[in-house]
């Protein structure tokens, strides 16, 4: 991106973002979030789309495009919006990002079973790996920002 501040956006700024329903609605959250647009306040938050908008005083200009692209095209752009997991697999720094999101509760991801398999040793033996201080270690060594890690993780 041409920018090193969410403050210093111009007006007409070009900005990707990702063209899937669930992250294109965390995208217009998180600007919302950082003072770039308003959002309709009745629109539902996983399903929010650009037609959601209701302000936006700097003209931005969006491009939504598939994800995995929008690594490639950053120099196209004045802003991205990119998740974790795209940074990650694109080799960019977390550490340049200029803005998160608020984690929504309906994003959060599970691990579930069926209920006939939940005392399989098996089963068991996933739980017990996901809270053992190995598993804690790793995850802070490994992960640079670009995840949101549960609280009994951290």
């Amino acid at each position: 991106t041409v920018y090193d501040s969410i403050d210093d956006i111009p007006n007409g700024a070009k900005v990707a973002v990702p063209n899937d329903a669930s992250n294109t609605a965390r995208c217009y959250l998180m600007l919302q979030k950082i003072g770039w647009i308003k959002l309709d306040e009745n629109a539902d938050p996983s399903a929010i789309t650009q037609d959601d908008i209701t302000e936006n005083p700097h003209n931005i200009k969006f491009t939504e495009m598939n994800s995995m692209t929008i690594p490639a095209a950053m120099a196209d752009f004045d802003y991205v919006a990119i998740t974790g997991s795209v940074v990650y697999n694109a080799g960019i720094d977390a550490s340049t990002a200029l803005a998160n999101e608020d984690i929504q509760d309906y994003l959060v991801l599970q691990v579930v079973v069926k209920k006939e398999n939940k005392d399989a040793a098996w089963a068991q033996a996933i739980v017990d790996a996901y809270h053992s201080d190995e598993f804690k270690e790793y995850m802070k060594k490994n992960n640079d920002g670009l995840w949101w890690i549960p609280e009994e993780l951290q």
